[in-house]
């Protein structure tokens, strides 16, 4: 008697969870084409924007593509976030300096736009395997968190070096400081609303940094600034 409740009550359960599997189906699908058709016009934009600073340059065009740069690293968070459950981010050999020097320039005229200077010190050819998408995430949320909470006229510190055949990548700002280190890699966790994000960028950083066993630090005094270091192991 008891192994048939048992099967009914399994049965019924499976039963009442078909609308949200289906309803979660249509959500994964929803959202995949969203992000694909969202794609092809922020490169559309993106490229008009080169082109048009390549023309000339204006505080209004620096603002725009800094606002477009913000807007594609949102971007990419989310369809990160999207496939990595169901998709084989593949290592491969990248030259770590080369790469992060790239990512740098990326975001020199965000830094400029609140005149913080951008201080690097890289060392030469450090190279290592990790797949590019999931480096890139690790570095464009630093160093962009590191702009956000940085005031005007403030420095950020940049660095990649090898310690103990060791790899390690720094970030050292002038901000506001964390008041708990630990909620930070939580999702949707925020130290300041009105900063704006979705608050999603350090927690894929962790789930990142743990599937490629990178050791995360931090360091912060409040209105003093943090340091982010990654240990690649």
């Amino acid at each position: 008697m008891g192994a048939i409740i048992f099967f009914m009550t399994l049965f019924f359960v499976k039963i009442s969870l078909r609308p949200l599997e289906k309803a979660n189906r249509y959500l994964t699908v929803f959202f995949n084409d969203a992000m694909h058709e969202l794609k092809t016009p922020l490169g559309v934009m993106q490229l008009n924007l080169e082109f048009l600073r390549s023309k000339e340059e204006s505080k209004v065009l620096r603002r725009l593509y800094n606002s477009m740069q913000s807007m594609i690293l949102i971007y990419e968070d989310i369809e990160y976030h999207i496939k990595h459950t169901h998709v084989e981010y593949k290592a491969e050999h990248l030259n770590f300096s080369h790469f992060l020097q790239n990512r740098i320039e990326v975001f020199s005229d965000l830094a400029r736009i609140k005149n913080i200077d951008i201080e690097e010190d890289i060392t030469d050819n450090l190279s290592l395997d990790i797949n590019r998408i999931e480096l890139q995430r690790i570095i464009d949320n630093t160093i962009s968190n590191a702009i956000k909470y940085s005031p005007k006229k403030t420095k950020i510190v940049i660095k990649l070096y090898e310690e103990k055949n060791h790899i390690i990548f720094s970030v050292k700002d002038q901000g506001v400081g964390i008041k708990d280190t630990k909620k930070i890699f939580e999702r949707y966790a925020r130290e300041d609303v009105i900063q704006g994000g979705f608050g999603i960028g350090l927690s894929i950083v962790k789930h990142i940094c743990d599937k490629n066993s990178i050791e995360i630090s931090v360091e912060t005094q409040l209105s003093q600034g943090s340091l982010f270091s990654y240990k690649f192991l």
